[in-house]
């Protein structure tokens, strides 16, 4: 493909290749598959697990998260299948708080490309020695606060409403 060069590259676990969210996601990136990868996604230094929703309500879904630790931008991308994004705030509050962990709410598999084109495109500064863990991590909140027009608060308004990022491309983005 000529465009290959052009299109950020995205690490995928193998065992996404074939599928059809892969051919979904290869007309934006520039897919690279990884036996040995523990998330789902790798884009820089993003690190990505896509579960469904149902995962949320078993302990399973510790083991999934746990390799999230290992990178500097941890987001979980949770495939809503119902229309209550609000069913699991203690857990993913838990989350959120204990491990770091960025929530991508998705409720197709375009809304994850859609997460994966705006991660992508965030410039990330270089680290220094001194900088903490802490300081590196990126918020779903501070991710919409990255786009034009959008605030604090705007920022948390979207976020409790569960707007999706076309929504918010239509709006806010110029």
């Amino acid at each position: 493909m000529a465009l290959e060069g052009l299109l950020p590259e995205l690490i995928c676990a193998y065992k996404y290749q074939n599928t059809d969210l892969i051919r979904k996601i290869h007309l934006s990136f520039n897919c690279i598959f990884d036996q040995k990868l523990k998330v789902d996604f790798l884009l820089g230094s993003a690190a990505f697990v896509y579960i469904d929703e149902e995962i949320l309500q078993c302990q399973s879904y510790k083991e999934l998260i746990l390799p999230l630790l290992m990178y500097r931008s941890r987001y979980l991308c949770v495939n809503y299948r119902s229309e209550k994004q609000n069913n699991y705030c203690d857990i993913k509050s838990n989350i959120a708080t204990n491990y770091g962990i960025s929530f991508l709410p998705c409720k197709s598999p375009q809304a994850l490309i859609e997460w994966l084109t705006l991660v992508s495109s965030i410039k990330v500064q270089p680290l220094l020695p001194q900088e903490s863990e802490d300081k590196l991590q990126y918020t779903m909140k501070e991710v919409l606060r990255t786009l034009p027009g959008i605030g604090p608060t705007t920022a948390e308004s979207l976020i409790e409403k569960g707007i999706s990022l076309s929504e918010i491309s239509k709006y806010y983005i110029t």
